[in-house]
């Protein structure tokens, strides 16, 4: 599968089969509105563009061991540790997959069954290091699932009473859970987001009122580990969240100057919002984001392209990265202060020493730094 063009272009046709199978131009410098030091900062999305290659301060590309037993099908989600690579195959081969730094195969979580250490769909992972474990979220059977960091070896289970669609690992006994929207119904909002004690079994504290319309849009990411930071945003909600003491408290908020996705829009039943994006004239961020520092990416949609936004805080510009080389067409990470994304060998350039014909098989993990 080509994960790195497969996106790049979003039809309203191909919008409108996820909806329905799921779960103008500024100058350079546009305002920006920093704020208080307690209030979000609020960034002005343009399309202006901007080379990614110019921008590139640092590259490592990984390219992860290709053995039976470690080819990857897809990617839904990628952690970089200390403790090295883990991607996450939901679907195709339902498995989380542990790699070195290097990107040599460790071990890989495949047990697909009802047993206790057993899983359904692997649906979303987390990992902590302090404590050695890899946590994977079995919806399905509501189950918290442990394991051990080093070697994959299954520790326990933590019941869930409730239905998440992803999940992080926050300290100790906590964590952070996106509950799924569609289970309720989209005549008001419900908090989404939720801190919950696994010892105590208890909802601690709730979060981001919103209407269950808004999951039907496809997410690539929810949850963004940055280093210390954890981050929390979804699509049709352009408010991307930071964890700290116990609560999420918006971060930074993304503009579309009169284009996102309003609140009218998403309390209408799934037919009527469908409507209202075929018209056209709508911009949303589709979940994909990492802060490291100054610099945050994130991608977001019109009617017709996805776009790779990057603001500076520093010099205060926004721009669209695009590339003719390097295939950056996401974030979704932040490790040592590098951003992480992924492609294949064959998205790079025929000409690009990365470039290999006969390596097609596993992706490769892209830490890059911006200038």
């Amino acid at each position: 599968m080509n994960l790195g063009h497969s996106n790049h272009l979003i039809g309203i046709a191909f919008f409108l089969v996820l909806l329905v199978g799921i779960s103008g131009c500024s100058g350079n410098e546009p305002n920006i509105d920093k704020g208080k030091s307690n209030e979000p900062m609020v960034v002005m999305v343009t399309k202006d563009k901007l080379d990614i290659e110019g921008q590139l301060e640092a590259l490592k590309v990984i390219r992860l061991e290709n053995r039976e037993e470690s080819l990857i099908g897809q990617i839904d989600k990628i952690i970089v540790s200390k403790s090295g690579i883990f991607v996450l195959d939901i679907r195709n081969t339902k498995s989380l997959f542990h790699f070195d730094a290097e990107g040599k195969f460790k071990y890989k979580l495949s047990d697909v069954g009802t047993g206790p250490s057993e899983f359904y769909l692997p649906f979303d992972f987390s990992i902590n290091e302090a404590d050695g474990l890899v946590y994977i979220l079995d919806v399905n059977q509501r189950k918290l699932m442990k394991f051990d960091l080093k070697n994959g070896n299954h520790i326990g289970n933590e019941p869930i009473d409730f239905q998440a669609k992803s999940f992080s690992h926050l300290m100790d006994n906590l964590f952070a859970f996106q509950l799924d929207a569609r289970q309720f119904s989209n005549d008001k909002k419900e908090k989404l987001l939720i801190i919950y004690d696994v010892a105590s079994q208890q909802t601690i504290s709730s979060f981001l009122p919103e209407y269950s319309t808004a999951d039907f849009l496809p997410t690539r990411t929810y949850f963004t580990l940055n280093d210390n930071e954890v981050l929390f945003s979804k699509s049709m909600h352009d408010t991307i969240y930071q964890y700290s003491e116990d609560k999420f408290e918006p971060s930074i908020i993304l503009d579309f100057q009169g284009k996102n996705v309003t609140d009218e829009v998403k309390s209408l039943d799934m037919m009527e919002a469908r409507q209202s994006f075929m018209e056209g004239g709508i911009y949303y961020h589709n979940g994909s984001f990492s802060k490291s520092e100054d610099k945050l990416l994130f991608n977001w949609l019109d009617d017709t392209m996805e776009y790779l936004g990057y603001y500076n805080a520093s010099t205060q510009n926004f721009y669209n990265l695009s590339f003719s080389e390097i295939p950056i067409e996401k974030a979704v990470g932040v490790y040592d202060n590098y951003f992480v994304s992924y492609a294949n060998a064959y998205d790079f350039s025929v000409d690009s020493e990365y470039y290999l014909a006969d390596d097609d098989q596993n992706p490769y993990v892209l830490l890059f730094k911006l200038k």
